[in-house]
């Protein structure tokens, strides 16, 4: 199964991402808010255009099959930005891996657009939720500045659920492989931008 497949084969790259500096300091309340911020901004940007890549590609039946609006995240994070009292611009090798990350997104096959659907969304309904009750504990965060991490659905039941489909979706031995290398590109480039933070 497609799922059991991501968890053996891309486990190291997905360590990697969540050992950065970035991700340590976040959790120990040691980043500035200023990162934080430039990091939202970051996911802004990646969201609209895996949002509308993802409706340009309703036509097929993986993208289809794995479509909610539910989980679209876009006017979220621009609502929290919006809340924050300050703007945080970026540049240099943080410029060019969003750019690179956009472009992947924007260039991606039904399976390889369904691996970047996974990563963020099924990301967001579970660490994600961590990442929340940390903002808000170290960062003394609102909940009007937090409302990426709100989802109108139970979290635990929808994963299970997203799990199942996907397994249902993913089921050619080619499809698979391009499916857990994509994902591990998708860590890698997570990294790059947790490290240029």
């Amino acid at each position: 199964m497609i799922t059991e497949q991501i968890k053996a084969q891309t486990s190291d790259s997905h360590r990697s991402a969540e050992r950065t500096d970035f991700m340590k300091n976040l959790f120990s309340g040691d980043l500035p808010i200023e990162s934080y911020i430039k990091y939202l901004s970051v996911l802004m940007y990646v969201y609209d255009t895996l949002e509308a890549t993802i409706r340009d590609n309703l036509n097929s039946d993986v993208i289809k099959g794995i479509f909610d609006e539910k989980l679209e995240r876009s006017w979220q994070i621009s609502s929290d930005l919006g809340n924050m009292e300050k703007v945080v611009p970026f540049d240099g090798k943080l410029t060019d891996y969003l750019n690179e990350y956009m472009i992947m997104i924007g260039k991606a096959s039904p399976v390889e657009l369904a691996a970047h659907h996974y990563i963020r969304y099924l990301g967001d309904l579970s660490g994600g939720q961590i990442l929340k009750n940390v903002l808000k504990k170290n960062y003394s965060l609102s909940d009007n500045q937090l409302s990426f991490y709100e989802f109108d659905l139970d979290a635990k039941t929808y994963r299970e659920n997203y799990k199942e489909k996907l397994n249902r979706l993913i089921n050619k031995e080619s499809d698979a492989n391009l499916f857990t290398n994509t994902v591990n590109k998708i860590y890698d480039i997570t990294t790059k931008i947790l490290n240029s933070i």
